[in-house]
């Protein structure tokens, strides 16, 4: 396992938010964008298992940007803090 994968499969959760939120911006590099299909899966699980309102709307936003439907992922206050 990579150390990276190490990180988003971490058993603290904050830590695996955490490393899902920085490595979400560094993966739209054109070099690393063949990681996207990876990273959806660490995505999807985090608005489950997160009600911090930064870390969900970066990871929504990076979803919205990779292509999967984000709708059942979003709950009231994902919808009330869109632009």
């Amino acid at each position: 396992m990579t150390p990276e994968h190490a990180l988003l499969g971490h058993d603290d959760a904050d830590v695996r938010h955490a490393a899902l939120v920085a490595a979400g911006p560094l993966i739209e590099h054109p070099l690393l964008t063949q990681h996207h299909a990876a990273m959806v899966g660490h995505a999807q699980r985090l608005p489950a298992t997160s009600a911090d309102r930064h870390h969900r709307g970066r990871v929504l936003d990076a979803l919205k940007a990779w292509g999967p439907d984000t709708s059942g992922l979003e709950d009231a206050s994902d919808i009330a803090a869109r632009p």
